[in-house]
């Protein structure tokens, strides 16, 4: 049985979608699944026990050369060049026109969409009905209109070690959001993380070069020091996540890690990390209107259960 599973970007997108995946996974042991995704993502995928391979994306050489007919070949010689593995099934999870025509060209046996966000998607792969809304359920749901799989409790993530110089209870913090509207003030961040360190905690601030960093000597400073899989490593290993609303929150729940998770302009209904150790706050589509003090009450009811050294 081969399987390809479409979905290109983003890193919090990909991980929700691979409980769906891992459900494929555990119902088809011996299936070869092959996983289309952009670079950027690709280190959030388990390429030891989920996939047997990746189709990689370069996307944003891609984006930067799009006028360019050289890219366009390349692009069209890709698409094309998975044919080869004559696919069974093949899902867009993602339901862009980029994804649909990749399953369009791929020829495969049966071709599956959870969305069409453009008249194009809708055209190439038309989308089956769901009355689901978040979407690690409806990427479920797509799966099991063609065979009955279970939705697993985790999926399958990338084996990481703990990082040299964590103790707990470590609480990691992601500092920014690629989107500015997502984000949550960095003086609030701040008093978050003082408040913690005072309590006895280890807090570790991570981001990517471009997010803010949090003014205090106590905080374990990683913002822009560590790559996607590095930053992976602390996030397993920690006590507690806190984001806003990004990546690195569907990490921690997809590892089982007790996230507190901050939304602003988007419903926390389609996208907020799955699971039952997740604390969403949310008030209005502006995050720095949720108190700070509220934000560490949240951390403090998932660390109660921790031995805090004084």
């Amino acid at each position: 049985m081969r399987i390809l599973a479409v979905r290109f970007s983003a890193i919090g997108d990909c991980v929700m979608t691979a409980w769906a995946v891992t459900g494929i996974r555990e119902a088809l042991p011996h299936a070869e699944i092959v996983w289309a995704v952009q670079d950027t993502c690709r280190p959030v995928l388990d390429e030891e026990r989920l996939v047997t391979s990746v189709v990689e994306i370069p996307r944003k050489r891609w984006k930067a050369g799009r006028w360019r007919p050289e890219v366009w070949h390349e692009q069209l010689r890709l698409y094309l060049g998975i044919r080869k593995n004559r696919f069974d099934v093949g899902f867009d999870f993602q339901g862009h026109s980029k994804t649909s025509l990749m399953l369009r060209l791929a020829r495969c046996g049966s071709r599956k969409s959870a969305y069409a966000k453009d008249a194009a998607a809708r055209l190439l792969v038309p989308p089956t009905a769901c009355r689901h809304e978040h979407i690690v359920e409806v990427s479920h749901h797509l799966v099991n209109q063609w065979t009955p799989t279970t939705l697993p409790r985790l999926p399958l993530m990338p084996r990481v070690s703990a990082p040299d110089g964590i103790r707990g209870p470590c609480v990691t913090l992601l500092t920014g959001a690629s989107d500015p509207t997502r984000r949550y003030p960095a003086t609030h961040w701040q008093f978050v993380a003082q408040k913690l360190v005072s309590q006895g905690c280890q807090v570790v601030a991570l981001g990517g070069p471009e997010d803010p960093r949090i003014d205090a000597p106590e905080v374990v400073d990683l913002v822009g020091k560590l790559s996607l899989r590095e930053s992976m490593a602390w996030i397993a290993h920690s006590q507690l996540h806190l984001a806003a609303d990004t990546g690195s929150g569907h990490i921690a729940a997809a590892y089982g890690v007790p996230i507190v998770s901050l939304f602003s302009n988007k419903s926390p209904a389609r996208s907020r990390p799955w699971g039952d150790r997740v604390t969403v706050l949310h008030n209005g589509p502006d995050a720095s209107r949720i108190n700070p003090e509220e934000v560490v009450r949240a951390a403090e009811a998932w660390l109660q259960d921790y031995a805090v050294p004084r």
